[in-house]
């Protein structure tokens, strides 16, 4: 890592060292390293309970671990001044589960939302800006219509679109099917894998989903919540095949113990 906290070519977007998560004296998960690089689409996969967003809301500040450093982006992710989190916000798209769109404004309004907040642009560059990135996700049609009159489907490629809004290094999906019937997911892991490719962005993906772990992840890391700690981490396939854990293993391949 650069002395001044910036980002080397070496430098992985996010670098997790021996992460312990806690609420008091309950350990949801210890032991936590991983890196992700530039470009990577990386899952946090894992059992119900294990943890994966809650790993994922320590990742973007929004709770202090109990032990070890996470950095973002070149940026020091746990200790940090209040000017220090938003600057590390402004690099980091978020995509919370179910969306979290206004319901009272535009889907085009919900999409400029972060360029109202971090930027000094005006309601016509806003606007411009916003558009843009709608039209990458395929829903500048529907640029006027609220929340409620759209399908899921084009929900949660509106919330793709505010979180790129602000053209981020990285961006972090909660749960991005969660509600989807398959036909609207796959047509969501394939907006994902289209972005990567054309953006060059990063994607963390918090997911269960293992079809979409399999269709688009380079790496996935897998958590666990009986052990509280992550028990596997590389391309979902090696891991399905070879792992040394037979747990492991099974997670992946349920089919194989019918």
């Amino acid at each position: 890592m650069a002395a001044n906290g910036a980002t080397t070519p070496e430098t992985p977007i996010v670098d997790v060292r021996n992460l312990r998560m806690a609420f008091g004296p309950k350990v949801v998960l210890e032991d936590i390293n991983f890196k992700v690089h530039k470009g990577e689409i990386f899952f946090i996969g894992g059992n119900s309970g294990c943890g994966k967003s809650t790993l994922f809301k320590h990742i973007v500040g929004l709770i202090p671990p109990a032990a070890g450093e996470i950095y973002v982006d070149g940026m020091d992710a746990v200790n940090f001044t209040p000017k220090e989190h938003q600057r590390l916000l402004r690099h980091v798209g978020v995509s919370y589960q179910g969306g979290a769109l206004f319901s009272s404004m535009s889907i085009l309004e919900n999409v400029c939302m972060p360029l109202r907040e971090f930027t000094d642009l005006n309601a016509k560059e806003r606007e411009a800006v916003g558009m843009t990135k709608l039209s990458l996700v395929g829903l500048a049609p529907a640029a006027s219509k609220l929340p409620a009159e759209v399908s899921g489907g084009m929900l949660k490629r509106a919330a793709v679109a505010r979180a790129l809004a602000l053209d981020p290094d990285l961006v972090i999906f909660d749960e991005p099917s969660a509600g989807l019937d398959p036909l609207s997911s796959s047509d969501l892991d394939r907006l994902i894998a289209t972005l990567s490719r054309l953006l060059s962005t990063t994607f963390i993906i918090v997911s269960h989903e293992l079809r979409s772990i399999f269709s688009i992840a380079d790496r996935l890391l897998l958590l666990d919540a009986a052990r509280k700690t992550q028990v596997g981490l590389g391309p979902p396939k090696e891991l399905r095949e070879s792992s040394p854990d037979s747990w492991v293993r099974s997670f992946l391949n349920p089919g194989a113990a019918a």
